[in-house]
């Protein structure tokens, strides 16, 4: 199998890990990124996964130029972050349960984030990431069911009724 074959069939989108200090709004993260030169059209998703950290899901042909505009203004990417470390659960009243269950929910909130960012992608590009998810391990195929039909906008099967220009002339109700 060739490289350009493995990057056709392995995953086309990722997340990359910034250190924060504080938390702030999404919005207000994404004006940060684009005063940074960074394209916000390119940013798929934007969420906390810990304190102190904000991963960004982006495709993967647009990762140089991202790590290449961050290193500009000296920010390193976390290379190593695992969403899925015990280390990266901080609330306190989670502290008594055991390594397993710490993991368990570590594992639902991680699934919970990436459910919540399929409901805001844009719609064209839902599957594509939806398989790319389950593809990583990170959702099962009937949580991304799930969650792409419980989001998924019903479309009217009526016809539409379109004003002909002389209706609106003529009626000024419509």
């Amino acid at each position: 199998m060739s490289d350009s074959d493995e990057s056709n069939t392995g995953p086309h989108y990722q997340y990359v890990h910034l250190r924060l200090k504080y938390r702030d709004k999404a919005s207000a993260v994404r004006t940060k990124l684009r005063a940074l030169g960074i394209d916000n059209g390119r940013i798929l998703d934007l969420h906390y996964p810990t304190r102190g950290v904000v991963s960004i899901l982006i495709h993967k042909d647009y990762f140089s130029t991202l790590t290449s505009i961050l290193e500009k203004h000296e920010l390193q990417p976390i290379e190593d972050f695992n969403p899925l470390d015990i280390c990266n659960l901080k609330d306190p009243a989670l502290a008594s349960l055991t390594v397993e269950e710490k993991r368990a929910k570590l594992l639902e909130l991680h699934q919970t984030r990436l459910c919540r960012a399929l409901q805001f992608i844009r719609p064209y590009l839902k599957g594509l990431i939806s398989r790319d998810f389950i593809q990583q391990g990170w959702l099962t195929p009937d949580q991304v069911k799930n969650t792409l039909t419980s989001t998924t906008p019903k479309i009217s099967t009526a016809p539409a009724t379109n004003p002909s220009p002389s209706q609106l002339i003529n009626d000024p109700s419509q």
